[in-house]
């Protein structure tokens, strides 16, 4: 068995050596790899649902004392819940009509409330 010195010893008495691979120049008629187009960059981040921040603004119900929220942005279109005044509201700006903003609720029920009754905020 080996003492520490010996240890010391016998590793200061090997040769490390390092290969050397000879440098290859590359092939003129091997395929190069395409550059990254600028327009395919990543501009904004997305949240999970897909929507770009940017178009999501933030409102609150006024005006009213419970506002309806429905399924399309139509006056006829059927209920899918009732908010109270005071209600904070996540509005998709890029799917509205022109009386209706989409809105999300903090429960994350998606649906259409009447412009008239949101102020952004």
């Amino acid at each position: 068995m080996l003492l520490d010195k010996e240890v010391e010893e016998k590793v200061d008495d090997i040769e490390i050596k390092e290969e050397k691979k000879p440098f290859k120049f590359s092939n003129n008629n091997e395929k190069k790899p395409e550059p990254v187009k600028v327009e395919e960059e990543v501009k904004e981040e997305e949240d999970t649902l897909g929507v770009v921040e940017d178009d999501i603004k933030d409102g609150v119900v006024i005006d009213c004392e419970n506002l309806n929220i429905r399924k399309e942005g139509k006056a006829d279109a059927s209920i899918l819940t009732v908010v109270p005044a005071g209600t904070e509201v996540a509005i998709d700006m890029k799917d509205n009509t022109a009386d209706f903003y989409n809105v999300i609720l903090k429960d994350g029920t998606e649906g259409f409330a009447m412009k008239k009754y949101i102020k952004l905020v």
